[in-house]
């Protein structure tokens, strides 16, 4: 099953369980995260691959009037971005949108590289459609529990492979500067993300989750002692030169 046809299917039967996810410590660390990139989206920007429309929720509830549509080739994630934040929700392919030429200030992707075969065609419509800015939000696969979940869970399977260096420099290579690049320090928020994941898949864990969570977050801490670069997500940006 390719990625596409996966997330119809998972919208369609299991969208109030991936709703469930936006527990309330994971929306704080969400919040966060997004915060520090909202002040580069005063103009217009897109979001390839907006999945569900979480990421534009958030974005909005930082500053309404921001400017932001969201394109998605799954037919149920739309569905449900529209019905529950908008109409700024899009059906489409990131790697071929058919805007015009710079279109964009900002064009924003989170979550996104690991789910394409290919990265370049992803790196050159985002760079065709955007007049300034390129924000990249990856998992960081040194975390300890991004790599469990590039492990238990198929669909994951390209954070295994995902290069996030390599997409710097081809960016780089192309006309932008990295102005920022950064760790997601708040790592708690991908042990609850991967609890919550977990019990969503398989119901046993509904009641063990309070005796898992501990362990998991020491281990967590732990192994961000003994590595570098640990945080659960990378953020890089590019400004056009």
């Amino acid at each position: 099953m390719d990625d596409k046809k996966y997330y119809d299917k998972h919208y369609k039967n299991n969208f109030k369980n991936s709703r469930r996810l936006n527990h309330k410590i994971l929306r704080y660390f969400e919040n966060k995260l997004l915060s520090k990139i909202g002040i580069h989206f005063k103009n217009r920007s897109i979001e390839l691959g907006c999945g569900s429309g979480q990421n534009i929720k958030i974005l909005k509830q930082y500053n309404p009037t921001f400017d932001i549509i969201g394109v998605d080739n799954s037919t149920m994630a739309i569905k449900y971005a529209k019905k529950y934040y908008g109409d700024y929700f899009y059906v489409g392919d990131a790697m071929n949108t058919h805007y015009k030429n710079e279109s964009f200030n900002t064009v924003f992707i989170r979550d996104l590289f690991h789910h394409v075969d290919h990265v370049s065609l992803l790196i050159e419509e985002a760079i065709r459609i955007t007049k300034n800015k390129i924000i990249i939000i990856e998992p960081n696969i040194k975390n300890f529990q991004v790599k469990i979940i590039s492990k238990l869970f198929k669909i994951e399977r390209g954070l295994r492979t995902m290069d996030l260096n390599k997409i710097k420099k081809e960016v780089a290579s192309r006309g932008f500067s990295c102005v920022d690049d950064y760790y997601d320090e708040h790592n708690i928020k991908m042990s609850i993300y991967l609890l919550c994941s977990i019990k969503s898949f398989y119901k046993i864990f509904n009641y063990l989750s309070i005796l898992i969570l501990p362990p998991l977050v020491l281990i967590n801490m732990i192994w961000n002692c003994l590595s570098y670069k640990t945080g659960s997500y990378r953020v890089m940006i590019f400004q056009r030169r």
